[in-house]
């Protein structure tokens, strides 16, 4: 397989390491219990996963049919020696671009905590309305792209009452944003990811400009919990301030 060019590549023995078999914490608490209950409900039986990493989300499906799309051939290497299924397949791909892959009866798509590592995003959401049936579903799981932008975003303390409070800046601009991975290191031994923020109305509108309309947002909180001095603050505003966002949308045509 010819290696492509990801950042994603550069990190994924510590990233597969942190992420395990069964997903970091969020996606182990808050993430994947939901998206399994999604997927029963909808009663999906084939479903396409753009951005799959390591293939969490191939190990929660209960489906028949399962295909992955990553352009981290070694992440790929995870999902392939981790799958749950025989049957699953995992295919080293630009999820932004066309897909060596035929298949257009796909009841469901997913892309879990990828969309934003990927610049074109409109690309993938294409790829969703090509291999999608009419009447199928989608699912998009983000990093709230309001609470949780990269270097524009983070906690803070208000003076005089102590509260702790989530800081916005940038929203509407369209940013590339470099991610330190290791940021004790210096120089060339730093390792770099790309995240990209759009504003939550780019992704509504192209759904929209791809046949498919939204019939559900769910705003989700961590369900970590603080020890130490400031536990009860932390607490409070963890409850208060949404971390991911858990889009559904329907085919229409």
């Amino acid at each position: 397989m010819k290696q492509r060019d990801t950042s994603w590549n550069k990190v994924a023995g510590w990233y597969g390491k942190k992420v395990g078999d069964s997903g970091h914490f969020y996606h182990e608490q808050t993430i994947l219990p939901l998206l399994k209950k999604y997927l029963e409900e909808n009663n999906v039986r084939k479903l396409l996963d753009l951005g799959c990493g390591q293939g969490v989300v191939e190990r929660v499906f209960v489906g028949e049919e399962y295909v992955g799309v990553d352009l981290s051939s070694s992440l790929l290497s995870q999902a392939q020696r981790s799958k749950k299924n025989v049957k699953s397949r995992f295919v080293h791909a630009d999820a932004s671009k066309s897909l060596p892959i035929k298949d257009t009866d796909f009841d469901c798509a997913v892309s879990v905590l990828a969309l934003q590592n990927i610049e074109n995003y409109e690309g993938v959401i294409n790829n969703f309305a090509k291999h999608v049936k009419k009447g199928g579903s989608l699912v998009l799981v983000l990093n709230h792209p309001y609470y949780r932008i990269p270097r524009a975003s983070g906690w803070m303390v208000l003076q005089g009452n102590s509260k702790q409070v989530r800081w916005i800046s940038d929203y509407l601009k369209v940013k590339r944003i470099p991610i330190t991975m290791n940021p004790g290191a210096k120089g060339r031994r730093q390792t770099v990811t790309w995240s990209f923020h759009v504003p939550l109305s780019y992704y509504i509108k192209c759904l929209s400009q791809n046949g498919f309309y939204v019939d559900g947002l769910e705003e989700l909180v961590s369900s970590k919990e603080s020890v130490g001095k400031f536990a009860n603050r932390e607490n409070i505003a963890r409850e208060e301030i949404p971390l991911f966002m858990f889009i559904t949308a329907k085919k229409v045509n």
